[in-house]
C-alpha cells in the first residue's frame, strides 16, 4: 500500500468533484493511540476478517484521568497533543480493532492508518468513512468505531429475506438515496487524492441513524443507516509516487516484510475480490496489470450496486470458481444479469417512477441511478463515467 499524501493544495468538498495535486506523507504521520490490557478488553467476537488482518470486538476500560497520551493528531501537519485516555475512550465504550495476520499485515495496517490520518484531516469525513481513532504502533492494532452491520449484512440478512415485492419496493425507495451518498463519497476520497481500491458490499459500513425507525423491519421502507467506506488497506494516491516515496505496488517483491507500510497491496494480487475488481487490473500477467484507478474504483462501486439490486453477485451464477474468474476478468457484469427478474423490476419501477416525476424517480433520482451504473461497469475504463460527473447528475 502506498503512503498517502500530506496535504491537498484546495480543500475538498461536496460541491467539488475535481482531483487536486498532492504531495506525499512523510513515514511517521499517523494518529497513534496504546492498545494493550490496561487500556483495552479485546473479545474473542470477530466482527469480519480480510486477507491482511482480523477485526475484533473490544471494550475501553477505566483509566486515570490524568494520565495523558502523545497523539499524532490533524490538521495538515500532524503535532503532538496530550488527551486524558478516558476522555479518548470513554469506559464500557465497544470499538472495533484491526489485528494484523503477519509482520507483512503490520505494515498494510501501519499504512492504511497513514491513510485515514490523512482523510481525518479533510472536511466531511465523518460523512463518508468509518471513523478512526488510531493505531499502536508497536502492535499495528488499528482502533476504529464499531458499526452495526455491512452492506453485504444488510443485504442477506433484511433485504433478501422479503418477499419479491417487498423487495422491490424497497429498493426503489432506497437506491436513489443510497446511490447519491456512496457516489458523493467515492468523489469525495478521490477529491482527496485517494483511490480506494477494493470497494464491495463488506467493505461499506452502515452508520445507524437515530432516532431509530419504529417500524418493523420486515415492511420498512426506509433506509436506516449511512452507509460509511471502510477497510483502506488497498488504498493508494491517485498520483504516482516519486521514486523516493514508491508505492507497495511499485515495491513489489522488494520489500514485502517491511514496517513502515510499504507492501505488496495490490487489490488484484492481494486479496481483492475479483467480482468487483475492474477486467483491466484481472489480466493473465499480473506484473503487467495496470494501477487501480478512479475508474477501476467507480467500476468497483457499480458492481457493489447491482450486487444490492440482485441480491448476490452478478457472476454467481457461474458453476465454478474459474469461470466465475473468467466472467470477471471479461468485465460485462450487465450481460450476466441480463434476464434477473429483481433487477429488471427495479429498472422499470425507476424508470416509469422518472417518467411520472415522483420523488426517487426524476430529476437525478433512480432514472439517473439506472444509467449510471451501466456507464460505471463499462469494459473499457476511459468509457466509465467518474465519480464527480455522477455525483453531479445525482444533485
Amino acid at each position: 500500500m502506498a503512503t498517502p499524501p500530506t496535504s491537498p493544495q484546495t480543500t475538498p468538498s461536496k460541491s467539488s468533484h475535481k482531483v487536486v495535486s498532492v504531495s506525499l506523507f512523510g513515514s511517521s504521520d499517523f494518529q497513534g493511540v496504546p492498545l494493550s490490557s490496561e487500556y483495552f478488553e479485546v473479545s474473542s467476537t470477530r466482527l469480519g476478517s480480510g486477507a491482511w488482518s482480523d477485526v475484533f470486538a473490544a471494550s475501553s476500560l477505566e483509566t486515570k484521568q490524568e494520565s495523558g497520551l502523545d497523539l499524532l493528531t490533524p490538521p495538515a501537519t500532524p503535532t503532538k497533543s496530550t488527551f486524558a485516555r478516558n476522555t479518548c475512550f470513554p469506559r464500557g465504550e465497544i470499538y472495533a480493532v484491526k489485528k494484523p495476520a503477519s509482520r507483512s499485515a503490520k505494515a498494510v495496517n501501519i499504512a492504511e492508518a497513514k491513510t485515514l490520518t490523512f482523510l481525518h484531516q479533510i472536511k466531511g469525513h465523518e460523512e463518508y468513512l468509518v471513523y478512526f481513532r488510531g493505531i499502536d504502533p508497536t502492535s499495528g492494532h488499528l482502533v476504529l468505531d464499531r458499526y452495526p452491520l455491512s452492506l453485504e449484512d444488510y443485504i442477506n440478512q433484511d433485504l433478501n429475506k422479503r418477499a419479491r415485492e417487498a423487495r422491490t419496493t424497497t429498493l426503489m425507495t432506497i437506491l436513489p438515496t443510497l446511490t447519491k451518498h456512496l457516489v458523493t463519497g467515492l468523489a469525495w476520497i478521490h477529491n482527496a487524492g485517494i483511490i480506494h481500491a477494493d470497494i464491495k458490499p463488506s467493505n461499506i459500513l452502515l452508520e445507524a441513524v437515530f432516532p431509530p425507525s419504529t417500524e418493523p423491519s420486515s415492511t420498512r421502507t426506509s433506509f436506516p443507516y449511512t452507509p460509511l467506506y471502510a477497510d483502506f488497506s488497498a488504498s493508494l494516491p491517485t498520483h504516482p509516487p516519486t521514486s523516493t516515496t514508491a508505492t507497495a505496488n511499485d515495491n513489489k517483491d522488494k520489500d514485502n516484510d517491511n514496517d513502515n507500510g510499504n507492501v505488496d497491496a495490490n487489490p488484484a494480487t492481494a486479496g481483492g475480490t475479483w467480482d468487483f475488481l475492474a477486467p483491466e487490473l484481472l489480466t493473465s500477467d499480473p506484473s503487467s496489470s495496470p494501477r487501480p484507478s478512479p475508474r477501476s474504483d467507480i467500476y468497483a462501486l457499480g458492481v457493489t450496486l447491482l450486487f444490492l439490486i440482485v441480491g448476490r453477485s452478478p457472476y454467481a451464477d457461474a458453476p465454478n470458481v474459474f469461470l466465475r474468474r473468467e466472467m470477471a476478468r471479461l468485465g460485462k457484469p450487465m450481460q450476466c444479469i441480463y434476464h434477473d427478474e429483481r433487477f429488471e423490476a427495479v429498472a422499470r419501477g425507476l424508470t416509469a417512477a422518472a417518467a411520472r416525476g415522483v420523488d426517487g424517480g426524476g430529476g437525478g433520482g433512480g432514472g439517473v441511478v439506472i444509467a449510471g451504473i451501466k456507464r460505471a461497469v463499462e469494459r473499457k475504463a476511459e468509457a466509465r463515467v467518474e465519480a464527480g460527473e455522477w455525483a453531479d447528475e445525482l444533485l
